[in-house]
């Protein structure tokens, strides 16, 4: 028998115990075992920094039950939402609800992992999270988890949820796979399934103490030789509160908190966690070169035995289970720092437990107050079966941050405990933990009781760190890759945050190379840590490649995330002087960018570095969770919807000086007006006319073919010197007496005035290469529907949604767009239209409307409450037409009316699909692409639909016609219609022919007016057309997108009118994996299931125009100046609260900053933005990489820091270098008038200094402007 067994049976005292163990011929410490990475999910906290974050906020994270997780359970059978659903109304008064929840259990990973989505689907909740956890802890102690199959690998843990088999509930009719994988037991098994391990799996479950005995015991197996690493785990997950009655245990805190040592203790509050952390021997980690956070010394488990009835504890046997442990550990409980105690907050619980600690601790020492007291549950609640690995992490966070959290919630320690004849202190401030006098490493114990009896201790230290490689004069090879793109550039912004300047660049490349290499890749050579942490800067200020920079690989950075970006890489890789680099190094980033297998090369070359604590990537996954067919989540945050606004009228100023270009149908009276009145203003102004061939008809005015480029060309040739160019108003989209809707030839003649010569002209300007500002205005008649109940001519609005992707892709063209109904005299009109385009810039909005002599313009609001729409409805056995039916959004339409009752399903495509006879076949069946879509319409037939694919070019008029007649013919009437059809191309403006912009223009144009067309014979029920979100913002390479969105967005009223009952659904990207979506986003993608809800919703209540958008509230705040969308002021107010909100509340007071402290408050700024670690007084940001968008980073942070600067876009251009900026803010503050030097010139005479291109300058123009006119007319 072993010591700690003898002590623990009581056949030992303590004193005899440490003799025995003082004469051991082993070292103390020889069999101890090294806690390397952890992962968690916790309340609040998904990775160790943020339950750091937490702990240190010592604020209790205990609140209602989630939402998100009630439509969650009460969703998934029709059974559910009756029997529950009126709970959903009671969530912030049932005291059930009250807890410490975590959130996200609906999402996972499956191929990650191996599984199909149905077979994840079967898996609970708690095994999915401890599949996650287990993956990131192995790739956070530097493991990678496919090295470890077939290996002496263990899985100890503690699982054992109140409600057994909850998550079967969810099911109507489940199989045996959920059946075994939702055992208890089998949530540890299906980690060693998982990964083939063979070394032992135990679920142990002594209640509370169930993980930290795991822990132990994993430990004890690990010092036996029965295994070479450990899996350590925990989870608590209680699925749904509310499947039985109320069930206020004797423990449970009236007031939902535990407030451990408290004066205020009265009872426990559950909380949730999945905790998962790796163990191996010391030894073994050393050699191994894997990350170590703590060492574990010694342990010890015991039981209480009969004591005064079972839930009572038994402080003799926890004084013994703590003994035991130091005696192991070799230590004395003087030397521990801070001991992490169970610290329920029950009435006794937290007396009886005090009163064994100080006796086991008074064995060494009597001394009182050196020792720390703390407990996590007081943040986050008790965790149950993960309770005791939670309380672990808490003191191995101590250790590697060496300070103490204050303990959450502490008002008044609790007074029956006689704290000044104790060791140890409470307190609910943090402080830091100093070093121990005599020299040895800082020191933490842990306790946790089980509600069974079983007692678990257990002594931890600090690591002794490894020493870093010395540096050397080469630079060292960065490889940063991750799954997909949307994981890298999350981890390049993860590093960015989280990389500490002083660190070993070689601790960081071999860090990451050990994790492997992932197919979306960058490459970086980096001099150190501050470096790279600067290259990882300017990658972030440019978000997501719209353009790779051509200055990039001249500054050694790599991306390899697309097959654009690779070659880039590779072209400069070829040619950048790598001067620093060792050649070898250049051959293996070259092998690295081709995606060659390189891992074991990059290790070798990276040999000397060692394992540190970096963040991972994360992981990409997708909600996989059961859910009813009627069941609707709750997307009423999700609506938006569009409002015309009055505005006041704009006050005519004199037009910008400079040469303007009128362009207009020859006999337009009011261009002619338009030209006469900015020649009045001083301006030069040239009216150019629609003719059959280019002329010069005069000193100012000229004839040209408005859709020839060549013509552009030589007007510009034509027009004197090209500097001066100052404006465009463009005017073909002037009604010219014919409705655009009436005939296809009306229709084509629409984009021929608009979108077509607007492209024309667009790509001539691109040529001209010109870098003044210049303002481009459209001018439309009576294109949108502003005012109820007028007529409107949606096909002109495509102008405006080219001109706002066109005045994104060349930053230093404005863009302005005018609907005018052209209702008072030419003159007036003249007047109103050379009012807006000389307005200021804080004046002018880029949309505006006049109707009878009022402006307009519009706003984007909230639409959560439903109402004042009409519900759409659809026929049992009625007949529906989808346009662009086979893609994936086609899919999910067709499943919805298949789900609703319709009959009959009409998919029509270009495409098609293979015959019904090769579904079956190898080629098919391996395609994933056509398997979706096949299934999809398996599942639309087995809800009672017939499906029906017919291959149908929609832009093609005899094609749509005899598709309806083969309809009609077989079915009958249709009885809806669903528009889904596009055709993308993603080039810029200046990249695109323009045939492939006329089929993106005509393919929803003339194919929406087809497709009306025929509808309209049948008086169908109603017209769903899906836009995009790009309508609104713009989106560089999407020029036909926007247009043809507009347009969509604008036809409802006109097609209602006329006998065709419209509704149109403006979405953002929709993706279930969001792989491909690289960067954040202001307007994050949704998912399926948040699409059904948002049709089911729609459908109940659809007006004109919907918009669906989810918002990322800081993002929107954060980037105000530059996003293009319309807000409403209360919208722009709640992203402005949102981020007030979450704003650090020990910020110095901002009024009384004085120099110092403001050059800090800059220096961080510079240093998140740039990268940069130090700031010299003269660095200038632009010259030291500041572009278009670090420069709207730096104003957000400087703002958030100190609100009362006022520091915008312009202060910064007016005061580029840091000593200015100090400057700047010391005078604001000091309520000195500022003279700003933020205008065209100062910005001109940077370029030819050369610290801006015009590219540059041209952009931050165009920010100005933007922020200008956001602050007056959405501000």
């Amino acid at each position: 028998m072993t010591v700690m067994s003898l002590l623990a049976e009581g056949k030992i005292s303590v004193e005899d115990a440490e003799a025995l163990m003082a004469d051991h011929d082993a070292k103390p410490g020889a069999g101890s075992v090294a806690a390397l990475g952890a992962a968690v999910r916790m309340p609040g906290a998904n990775d160790l920094e943020e339950l750091w974050s937490r702990l240190i906020e010592a604020t209790s994270l205990v609140g209602p039950f989630p939402v998100q997780r009630f439509d969650l359970v009460a969703g998934a059978r029709e059974e559910l939402a009756g029997e529950f659903g009126h709970y959903r109304e009671r969530l912030d008064s049932d005291s059930r609800s009250m807890g410490g929840w975590i959130t996200g259990i609906e999402q996972f990973d499956p191929g990650a992992f191996g599984f199909t989505d149905f077979e994840a689907e079967f898996m609970g909740p708690a095994e999915r999270l401890l599949l996650q956890v287990t993956e990131e802890a192995l790739a956070l102690s530097g493991i990678r988890a496919d090295a470890l199959r077939g290996t002496r690998t263990g899985v100890f843990g503690g699982y054992q949820p109140n409600e057994r088999f909850e998550y079967l509930r969810l099911f109507g009719d489940p199989d045996e796979r959920a059946f075994i994988s939702n055992i208890p037991a089998n949530a540890l098994y299906r980690i060693a399934y998982t990964y083939d391990l063979r070394g032992p799996v135990m679920s142990i479950d002594t209640t509370c103490s169930s993980s930290l005995a795991a822990l132990h015991q994993a430990r004890r197996a690990l010092q036996a030789g029965e295994c070479d690493l450990a899996i350590v785990v925990g989870a608590s997950l209680s699925l749904f509160p509310f499947w039985s009655g109320e069930s206020d245990y004797f423990i449970k805190s009236p007031h939902h908190r535990c407030a451990s040592y408290d004066a205020a203790a009265d009872g426990v509050t559950w909380g949730e966690g999945v905790i998962a952390l790796v163990l191996k021997r010391t030894e073994d980690a050393v050699r191994d070169r894997d990350y170590i956070s703590a060492i574990v010394t010694g342990s010890a488990i015991n039981s209480d035995g009969a004591s005064n009835g079972m839930p009572a504890p038994n402080p003799d046997a926890h004084r013994d289970v703590v003994r035991a442990a130091l005696a192991e550990a070799g230590v004395s409980a003087s030397q521990i720092g801070y001991l992490e105690g169970h610290g329920t907050g029950t009435v006794l619980g937290d007396v009886t437990e005090v009163d064994a600690l100080t006796s086991a601790f008074r064995v060494d020492t009597d001394d009182s107050g050196y020792c720390r007291l703390g407990s996590i549950k007081a943040v986050i609640g008790h965790l149950g079966d993960s309770a005791g690995l939670a309380g672990f992490l808490e003191a191995l966070l101590c250790l590697q941050k060496r300070r103490f959290p204050g303990l959450a919630g502490l008002k008044r320690p609790n007074p029956t405990i006689d704290w000044e004849h104790t060791p140890f202190v409470v307190s609910g401030d943090d402080a830091p933990w100093p070093d121990p006098s005599d020299g040895s490493p800082r020191r933490a114990a842990v306790s946790s009781l089980g509600l069974s009896g079983t007692n678990v201790h257990v002594i931890l230290e600090e690591p002794v760190a490894a020493a870093s490689a010395e540096a050397t004069n080469e630079k060292t090879p960065v490889f940063i890759s991750a799954k997909n793109r949307r994981a890298l550039w999350e981890l390049i912004r993860r590093l960015a945050e989280k990389i500490d300047e002083e660190a070993a660049v070689c601790d960081i490349a071999y860090t990451l190379a050990r994790r492997g290499m992932g197919p979306a890749r960058i490459g970086v050579f980096a001099s150190d840590a501050a470096d790279l942490v600067q290259k990882l800067g300017q990658l972030l200020s440019m978000r997501e490649f719209e353009r790779i920079p051509e200055h990039l690989g001249d500054q050694h950075i790599f991306p390899s995330d697309s097959e654009a970006a690779t070659e880039y890489s590779l072209g400069k890789l070829a040619t950048v002087d790598c001067g620093g680099v060792a050649p070898d190094d250049i051959t293996l980033m070259t092998r690295y960018l081709k995606h060659a297998e390189v891992d074991d090369a990059c290790l070798r070359r990276l040999e000397r570095g060692r394992t540190i604590a970096l963040p991972l990537a994360p992981m990409t996954t997708r909600r996989i969770w059961p859910t009813a067919k009627n069941w609707s989540a709750d997307v009423s945050h999700l609506f938006f919807r569009p409002e015309w606004t009055e505005v006041d009228t704009v006050e005519a100023g004199a037009p910008a000086r400079g040469t303007w270009v009128v362009i207009a149908h020859e006999g337009d009276a009011t261009a002619e007006a338009v030209a006469r009145k900015l020649r009045g203003g001083g301006s030069a102004a040239i009216l150019v006319t629609a003719a059959n061939r280019f002329s010069r008809l005069g000193a100012h005015r000229f004839g040209i073919v408005p859709d020839s480029a060549e013509d552009y060309d030589r007007l510009w040739q034509s027009v004197g010197p090209l500097e001066e160019l100052t404006g465009i108003v463009h005017m073909l989209g002037r009604d010219s007496g014919e409705d655009p809707m009436a005939t296809a030839r009306a229709l084509e003649a629409s984009q021929q005035d608009g979108a077509f010569t607007l492209f024309h002209l667009a790509q001539s300007l691109i040529r001209l290469d010109l870098a003044q500002p210049m303002l481009m205005a459209v001018v439309a008649s009576r294109a949108q529907q502003v005012v109820p109940g007028e007529d409107c001519a949606p096909p002109r609005v495509t102008g405006f949604g080219f001109l706002k992707v066109f005045s994104q892709e060349v930053p230093h063209i404005a863009e302005l767009a005018i609907d005018h109904d052209f209702s008072g005299s030419d003159v007036e009109t003249a007047d109103q239209i050379v009012a807006e385009v000389s307005a200021s810039p804080r004046e002018r909005l880029p949309l505006v409307a006049y109707r009878s002599g009022r402006r307009y313009t519009k706003l984007v609001g909230r639409a959560s409450d439903e109402g004042g729409g009409t519900a759409l409805t659809i026929r049992e056995g009625g007949n529906y037409v989808i346009v662009g039916g086979t893609g994936y959004l086609g899919m999910q339409v067709g499943r919805f009316l298949a789900d609703q009752g319709a009959g009959a399903i009409v998919l029509l495509s270009r495409s098609g699909l293979p015959p019904r006879e090769t579904w079956g076949t190898k080629e098919v069946t391996e395609s994933p692409d056509l398997s979706y879509r096949i299934e999809a319409i398996r599942q639309m037939e087995e809800a009672g639909a017939s499906v029906r694919v017919l291959r149908c070019d929609i832009t093609d008029a005899s094609a749509v016609e005899r598709a309806f007649a083969d309809i009609r013919s077989d079915l009958g009437s249709v009885h809806g219609g669903f528009m889904l059809a596009k055709e993308l191309f993603h080039l810029w403006i200046g990249e695109l022919d323009f045939e492939s912009f006329r089929r993106g223009i005509d393919n929803r144009v003339r194919g929406t007016w087809l497709f009306s067309e025929q509808l309209r014979q049948d008086k169908p029920d109603f017209l769903v057309l899906f836009s995009s979100i790009s309508s609104l913002t713009g989106t560089k390479g999407a020029a036909e997108c926007a247009a043809v969105n507009q347009y969509l967005d604008a036809l409802s009223p006109r097609l209602t009118a006329t006998g065709v009952p419209t509704y149109a659904l403006n979405l953002p990207l929709i993706l279930d994996d969001k792989s491909g979506f690289a960067a954040k986003s202001p307007i994050p993608p949704i998912d399926f299931i948040e699409f059904r809800a948002s049709l089911e919703r729609f459908f109940r209540d659809a007006h004109p125009v919907d918009i669906v958008v989810r918002l990322d509230l800081e993002e929107v705040h954060y980037l105000r100046e530059v996003l293009r969308i319309p807000f409403t002021p209360e919208v722009w107010r709640e992203a402005a609260e949102y981020v007030a909100q979450g704003a650090d509340d020990g910020e110095p007071d901002v009024g009384n900053l004085d120099e110092a402290q403001i050059k800090r408050v800059l220096a961080e700024a510079w240093r998140a933005t740039l990268g940069m670690s130090a700031v010299a007084p003269q660095a200038n940001f632009f010259a030291d990489g500041g572009t278009s968008l670090s420069a709207v980073r730096l104003v957000h942070l400087i703002g958030k820091s100190m609100p009362a600067v006022g520091f915008d876009v312009a202060a910064l251009y007016g005061n580029a270098t840091f000593a200015a900026q100090v400057e700047y803010c010391t005078r604001q503050l000091k309520g000195e008038p500022d003279n700003p030097a933020a205008d065209t010139e100062s910005i001109l005479a940077r370029v030819e200094r050369g610290e801006l291109s015009e590219e540059e300058a041209a952009e931050l123009l165009s920010l100005t402007l933007a922020t200008e006119e956001s602050g007056a007319a959405w501000g």
